[in-house]
This record gives C-alpha cells, sequence and structure tokens, in this order.
C-alpha cells in the first residue's frame, strides 16, 4: 500500500513538471467513451431497434416492472411498500440484446450493474459478465480492456491466462493512451504489475517515465 501510494505520488509529480513543460503535445478526447460510443450512428440505429434494450430500460425504470414487497420498520411498527428492481431479468435482457444486437450500451449497462450490486445477481447471471465485457473489449472501450483482461487475470469463471490478460491490456494502451481519464493509469500499472508477475525484466524508471509521458493531462 505504502509503495503505492509512493508510486502515484511520484507520478503526480513528473507529471506537474511535463505538464508546466508542454512535454505533451497530444490531443486529448474530452468528451467520455459512454457519450462518444452512444453519438456514433451504428450504435443509435441499434439502440432504435433493439427490443431487449428497450425492456431492460423499462424494467429499471418503470414501478411496474418492479418486485413489490412490503417491509416492516420494527421501530416504528409501519409497513410500507418498497420495490425493488429485478435485476436478473434485467441482465437477461441485457445478455439477449449482446447475443441479438451486439450492443456495447447493454453491455456496459450489464457489467455495471453486476459489478456494482454482487448481492442481488444470482450466481447464473454473474457468468454474463465475460459476455459483457467481451463485447466492450471488441468496441474498443477502455473499460472493455480493463474488464476483459479482468477475466483472464483474475479466472473469472474461466481458466486464469496472464499471458492473455497482459496482452488484452497492452493493446488498450495503444488505444486509450490519449483519452483523458482514470481508465488509461489502471491499464498502465495492470500491464507494470503483470510484468513483474511473469518476471520481465521492465525497467521502473523507465514505465514511470513512458506513463507520465502519455497521462500528465490526466494525472492534472
Amino acid at each position: 500500500m505504502i509503495k503505492r501510494i509512493f508510486f502515484l505520488f511520484v507520478i503526480f509529480f513528473l507529471g506537474g513538471i511535463l505538464n508546466a513543460a508542454s512535454f505533451n503535445n497530444a490531443q486529448v478526447v474530452k468528451i467520455s467513451e459512454n457519450d462518444y460510443i452512444e453519438s456514433l450512428p451504428s450504435v443509435q440505429q441499434i439502440l432504435r431497434k433493439d427490443i431487449y434494450y428497450k425492456k431492460a430500460i423499462k424494467f429499471l425504470t418503470d414501478k411496474k416492472k418492479m418486485l413489490m414487497t412490503k417491509e416492516t420498520d420494527p421501530e416504528e411498527q409501519e409497513t410500507s411498500i418498497v420495490y425493488k428492481i429485478n435485476y436478473d431479468k434485467v441482465l437477461d435482457l441485457f445478455k439477449k440484446s449482446v447475443e441479438k444486437y451486439k450492443n456495447p450500451i447493454s453491455a456496459i449497462k450489464g457489467y455495471r450493474i453486476i459489478l456494482l450490486n454482487p448481492y442481488f445477481v444470482s450466481k447464473k447471471e454473474k457468468h454474463y459478465i465475460s459476455i459483457f465485457a467481451k463485447t466492450m473489449y471488441k468496441y474498443g472501450l477502455c473499460e472493455g480492456y480493463l474488464a476483459y483482461g479482468k477475466i483472464y487475470e483474475k479466472g473469472l469463471y474461466t481458466k486464469v491466462n496472464v499471458k492473455k490478460a497482459l496482452k488484452i491490456y497492452e493493446s488498450g494502451r495503444k488505444i486509450c493512451q490519449r483519452l483523458n481519464n482514470w481508465k488509461f493509469s489502471e491499464i498502465m500499472e495492470k500491464i507494470f504489475l503483470l510484468k513483474k508477475r511473469l518476471g520481465k525484466n521492465w525497467n521502473y524508471l523507465k514505465y514511470l517515465f513512458y506513463y507520465v509521458l502519455y497521462c500528465q493531462d490526466f494525472l492534472l
């Protein structure tokens, strides 16, 4: 933990120096990945005809589609009606959306539901995480490189394959190095840690220099 804090401190410090010197002239993408991918004409066309995506959004937002339960407050002894999202149904619809329409927005939303609501998702639907991650990866999303790489790095519903995970992260580095977000920094950290895990000889200072060279606009 202390090493990581020191590592980040050095990065911020070097980033400030390089920024002051205007060392990095690369163009930076200011629009978020989600907004960009959703604005693509091809994705807009998918969203218009994807019936499964539309149904999933209704299950997320329409109370009539939610699970209705009664809960009693033990202190006040009052019973109230509570509406809960049927995450299993939503994930089933997002999975169908991805399989039939290759919808990247369904993949993003489905992946994040599993990631952020693990206790509300059944074991069966948790397996969908690899389907969502692969679709995000194929669309060249930085979050997709992280998600798909993690599948093989951690062995999520598949065998651990560190070399394949590293290859995914390295391809993400090439795509994401000009994006102004936290994802590139995490991809770089993943590459460094996996190279170290595989025993690859990669100069630490060279890594820091490369990292700051391409990531200073995000850091500042």
